[in-house]
């Protein structure tokens, strides 16, 4: 019964981003295309192995934590705030764990980008991987939560993106806290996992809490 429960969640899961159409593809240009030729780039203009190290843990974090959100909000916008969420309603707990098996396939793309790294410029990042998991469950999670709560998809994208802009641009002093992508290379791993492990609890904490009653039999 239980197999049988989640092979259905995959097929659901596969029917959903089949629908997205070509759209379900633009998280591919952006982390196994725009990604790795901006870093070819930057190392054909001559910078030494450390400058390119963190110019790419930067650009990773700027392309791969944002793009979380792209299946969830975009693909299963029609059960939230559109017609399918009626359907839900008859035939579907939640949608919860479709929604965390999205995050799921999103992480292992971004194992993949990785991987990419290791073999295509020598760039291990794996030892920062707790970064780029925290940056993009919040990104994941967040956005759901506030779509739980205000019943649209639409705001929580959009709040997503200016949200995205001002992490790019506020690393100073005064907004730095705010700011969960990181700057620079972490100096103390202890402070590095209290910390991002601290968001993905905090992340995961809003997402279940959040208000999705209507997601649920009546």
């Amino acid at each position: 019964m239980r197999t049988e429960k989640n092979i259905n969640r995959i097929r659901f899961l596969y029917l959903t981003l089949k629908g997205m159409g070509v759209i379900f593809f633009v998280p591919y240009i952006f982390i196994f295309l725009i990604l790795p030729v901006a870093t070819y780039m930057e190392n054909l203009s001559g910078n030494d192995f450390e400058n390119l190290y963190y110019y790419s843990f930067v650009l990773i974090q700027i392309l791969c934590p944002f793009f979380s959100i792209w299946w969830s909000l975009l693909g299963f916008r029609e059960f939230i705030d559109g017609n399918g969420k009626e359907i839900l309603l008859v035939y579907k707990k939640s949608i919860l764990p479709e929604l965390f098996l999205t995050y799921l396939l999103y992480f292992l793309h971004m194992i993949v980008v990785f991987a990419i790294y290791v073999f295509a410029f020598n760039f291990n990042y794996f030892p920062y991987l707790i970064i780029y998991t925290a940056e993009s469950f919040a990104f994941f999670a967040v956005p759901l939560s506030l779509a739980f709560l205000l019943k649209n998809m639409s705001i929580p994208f959009i709040i997503a993106i200016i949200y995205e802009i001002f992490c790019i641009g506020s690393n100073t002093a005064g907004l730095g806290f705010i700011n969960i992508l990181a700057a620079d290379l972490p100096k103390s791993i202890i402070e590095m996992y209290i910390f991002y492990i601290s968001i993905i609890i905090i992340s995961a904490l809003l997402l279940i809490l959040s208000p999705n009653k209507r997601y649920r039999k009546m």
